[in-house]
């Protein structure tokens, strides 16, 4: 396992500790690599991106995250990354013994409805997400592969391209991401609505260019129609 990296078991071991931290109920929802891990895509992820809905949950978790052996970090702006707009950053601290290699904790990274600048968790993400493990106070769900895929088509990065490539090679529903993405920039001003449409081609052009993968002429037609 490279350094830094995080396994499905080590992850659960870790949320299983966080909700015996917690003094009420919580709903997060997993939405990037920790998701992918879950569904079987990959074997580790250096963090884990989650979603919560609520500010008084948010809090919460918050405390049952400091009371868990985690630490909240400074959000630092990287050019070119200033748009994902995390809520709050933790990283966990370990106890390591000096004749041991240093081994970087899991980061948790918490999202408050809102994602890349402007894109919401809607209803229909929601509807779409899958049960995962009931840790008593902690209800635990996982963001669908199509929304996932759409969440790294705005994110502006280039290794998020090979994520998407293992989300498509699973099998997806075109349909929903178009479908989701145009009522997602529907409410935008026109500037906002560009930059938005701009990446999500760019992205699927690149990817499609990059790995051989066809996208449906019907989902670049539907979202550049839209300006």
């Amino acid at each position: 396992m490279k350094q830094g990296e995080h396994d499905l078991n080590y992850i659960n071991s870790i949320f299983k500790r966080i909700s015996r931290s917690l003094s009420n109920e919580v709903t997060i929802y997993h939405i990037g690599g920790n998701a992918m891990c879950w569904y079987g895509l990959k074997e580790t992820t250096k963090d884990v991106d989650l979603v919560l809905t609520g500010a008084d949950e948010i809090d919460s978790f918050r405390s049952a995250l400091l009371g868990s052996g985690f630490i909240e970090v400074e959000i630092v702006s990287v050019p070119g990354y200033d748009h994902i707009n995390q809520y709050a950053i933790f990283d966990e601290v370990g106890e390591i013994s000096m004749d041991q290699e240093f081994t970087p904790g899991l980061r948790v990274e918490l999202f408050l409805n809102q994602i890349c600048g402007g894109f919401k968790f809607s209803d229909g993400m929601k509807s779409r997400c899958k049960r995962g493990e009931d840790r008593g106070l902690l209800k635990e769900y996982f963001c669908s592969m199509e929304d996932i895929l759409l969440f790294k088509s705005i994110t502006g990065r280039e290794r998020d391209l090979g994520d998407m490539k293992l989300l498509a090679e699973k099998g997806i529903n075109w349909d929903i991401i178009t479908d989701e993405f145009i009522d997602q920039v529907g409410g935008m001003s026109l500037p906002t609505k560009k930059v938005f449409v701009d990446m999500f081609s760019k992205s699927l052009g690149d990817f499609g260019r990059m790995y051989g993968v066809e996208i449906p002429v019907s989902v670049l037609r539907k979202v550049n129609m839209i300006l």
